[in-house]
């Protein structure tokens, strides 16, 4: 686990942190945030550009 997403090390995640952002700034504009691949551990929270079939 990367420490970005180890809660144990601070209750505001990166994934939270990018989640939110999302949902109420990017959606808001139009804008699609999706992750390269679906091994992300974003995905599938946010969808995968490449590697899904």
């Amino acid at each position: 686990m990367h420490s970005t997403l180890d809660k144990r090390l601070d209750a505001m995640t990166i994934d939270v942190v990018i989640c939110a952002l999302n949902e109420v700034v990017l959606a808001r504009y139009g804008v699609e945030l999706s992750v390269a691949l679906n091994s992300s551990g974003l995905y599938p929270r946010l969808p995968a550009f490449f590697g899904v079939k």
